[in-house]
Parts: C-alpha cells; sequence; structure tokens
C-alpha cells in the first residue's frame, strides 16, 4: 500500500524563530522597554522575514527556490503579509492595557501568539499548492480537536493545483469553507504517494 511522505515538523521549518520574534516584541512593549511605534515596527519585521521564510519552505518542498517565484505567488505572500498586519494594533492593545506596570501577566499575552503561529503554517501550505502544480496532497488533521468540515477532508488526496484552484486550504483565517474557520486550525496538506481521492469531494462547511 503506498505510504504518506514523511511529514516536515513545523518547528524545523520556523516556527520557533517566528514565535521567539513575537515574544520579544510582545515582552518590550509589556515592560515598557519598547513604544508603541518600536513595538509595531519589531512585528513587521518579524512578519515579513517568518512569512517569507515559510513561503520557502513550502516551495522548496517541490524544488521551487524563493528566486523561482511567479508573480502570481509573490502577490499572494504579499497579501498573507499585509493581512498580519492588519492585527497588530489590536495586539498593541491588548498587551498596553495589561502592561506590567499595570499588574498584568505575560502568559496569556504569549498565547495569542499561537493563533499567529497557526498562521505560518498555513502560509506554508498556500506556498506548496503553488509550487506543487500536479503533485499530491494528502489533508492532514493535527493533533487537536477537529471540526466537521476537518473530518470531512481528513485523508483527502487532491493534486496540489486542485487543492489551490478551489481556495481550500487549512490554517486560512476566516475560511469560509470549514467549520473552524481556520482559527486554531492545525491541519496540513502533505505530499503523498496515496491514490487520488475519486467521486464528489464532501459538501463544506
Amino acid at each position: 500500500m503506498p505510504k504518506a511522505v514523511r511529514q516536515t515538523s513545523p518547528d524545523s521549518r520556523g516556527t520557533s524563530t517566528y514565535r521567539s520574534g513575537f515574544r520579544a516584541a510582545i515582552r518590550g512593549l509589556w515592560s515598557g522597554v519598547m513604544d508603541r511605534g518600536q513595538f509595531w515596527d519589531a512585528m513587521s519585521a518579524n512578519i515579513v522575514i517568518g512569512l517569507k521564510a515559510a513561503w520557502t519552505a513550502g516551495a522548496a518542498e517541490c524544488g521551487i527556490a524563493f528566486d523561482e517565484l511567479t508573480a502570481d505567488e509573490l502577490n499572494a505572500l504579499q497579501k498573507a503579509i499585509d493581512y498580519e498586519h492588519l492585527w497588530i494594533g489590536g495586539l498593541a492593545n491588548t498587551i498596553e492595557e495589561n502592561s506590567k506596570v499595570k499588574g498584568g501577566k505575560l502568559a496569556p499575552l504569549f498565547a495569542r501568539i499561537e493563533i499567529w503561529i497557526g498562521r505560518w503554517e498555513g502560509i506554508v501550505s498556500q506556498a506548496r499548492t503553488m509550487a506543487c502544480g500536479d503533485k499530491k496532497l494528502k489533508w492532514e488533521t493535527g493533533p487537536t480537536e477537529h471540526c466537521d468540515s476537518c473530518k470531512k477532508l481528513d485523508g483527502k488526496v487532491k493534486r496540489a493545483s486542485w487543492w489551490n484552484d478551489n481556495g481550500i486550504l487549512p490554517r486560512v483565517h476566516g475560511a469560509w469553507y470549514l467549520d473552524c474557520k481556520g482559527f486554531r486550525c492545525e491541519c496540513t496538506l502533505e505530499q503523498t504517494d496515496d491514490p487520488l481521492s475519486r467521486g464528489r469531494m464532501p459538501s463544506l462547511p
């Protein structure tokens, strides 16, 4: 029986570095070492560097280097970066409302970052679907409680181009096609040697 290609650990692709960058920025604003402008700059830099690394990791799994990306791929990456920037202001407000001087704790602030980390892996999947073309990818559920949509998709195998053309990707925040809407989703699309899924795909969400 064909076996799925071994998955790469997300941390080996850079989520540890991404998380550390966010935590340093949060700690800086929380403790008063950074002002709001410096916090925004630190978050922005971490997002740009981190999501470029995520896209590079996803494309590399199909033999595509960053300097070989198409205009469509670069535009998709920029849209992802722009999206993450939309949330910096809200996070800054929360940190300032729960700063060290006001008696706030760091742990709850750090916990908020895990949603951003989940999005990192979503960028890997998006890059993979655009770079892999006709290679087969299997929807794999992660180590968490799954919504009904992700359960329906678990184990489904389609060409990368099918997942991308139909806009069905894991960990995309606000995803209409998933009951979980992509928030705290831990599913991935992984290369596989399993046969393609035949017949009608499940209705979503």
